[in-house]
């Protein structure tokens, strides 16, 4: 049988996202999310993370939030504002590997302080698609033995030769207004298809409430509310049975 992991990602950005989040965990067919410390949303992660023991990971950050250490001391990873930047850009080919190593590690600790130990590691916007900062995830990684999210074939076989691989494929591209339990049957199995049907794939998703908080924060509003309603569409589990396909 297929092996499916769902996972959320944005847990934190907001009140609202963490308790769509959360709701499609404990109601519906998402299996983990991954939890964003720079956001100021500690007490919203803190509060929707009952009962999603050994289900919440760290998404690092290098984009789109505040950064737990002083500027002094990460100068080559924030802006003008002192703040992350709110997309990945090409600055991020120049940042210093030892100043991400030091963020995250604050992450980890932000996040271990919250009585939370996390499942697996990945990064917000996908930050570790860049070198110097892939090495950092390792490392990280390495550190505290979580499971990594691979982004291309060539990392998946870089993070299963660490023995630290999350799953064989990470499918990051079911994102469209026509959003349909159907429609993402259709795309799993071709993604199953693309491993020969052996393997674990993850699913990266963002489901969500919308807010006027979302609404400052993100540009993707309108579709995190459809995937949420897919996810907890009892409809889903029967199909993916039917496919065979085992969420995990």
């Amino acid at each position: 049988m297929n092996q499916l992991i769902i996972s959320a990602d944005d847990f934190g950005l907001t009140e609202s996202v963490t308790k769509g989040i959360y709701e499609s965990i404990v109601k519906g067919a998402v299996t983990r999310t991954s939890a964003m410390m720079c956001t100021y949303g500690s007490t919203w992660i803190k509060k929707y993370s009952e009962g999603l023991d050994g289900k919440i990971g760290l998404h690092l950050q290098l984009t789109d939030g505040t950064p737990l250490l002083p500027s002094k001391e990460i100068p080559s990873l924030i802006n003008s504002n002192g703040n992350f930047p709110p997309q990945k850009t090409k600055h991020l080919y120049k940042v210093n590997i030892l100043e991400i190593e030091k963020e995250w590690e604050a992450q980890m600790r932000a996040m271990l302080d919250l009585g939370i130990t996390p499942s697996h590691i990945d990064t917000h916007h996908s930050v570790h698609q860049f070198p110097k900062v892939f090495k950092a995830y390792c490392a990280i990684a390495k550190k505290y033995k979580l499971p990594m999210r691979s982004l291309t074939p060539n990392m998946s076989n870089k993070l299963e030769l660490m023995g630290l691989l999350g799953s064989k494929y990470c499918f990051r591209s079911w994102f469209s207004e026509d959003l349909t339990c159907l429609s993402l049957i259709d795309q799993l199995l071709q993604a199953f298809q693309s491993i020969n049907n052996n393997g674990i794939i993850e699913l990266m998703c963002h489901p969500g409430y919308v807010d006027q908080d979302l609404k400052y924060r993100s540009h993707y509003l309108k579709p995190r509310e459809k995937e949420l309603a897919i996810f907890l569409d009892p409809q889903l589990k029967v199909l993916l049975a039917e496919n065979k396909i085992n969420l995990i």
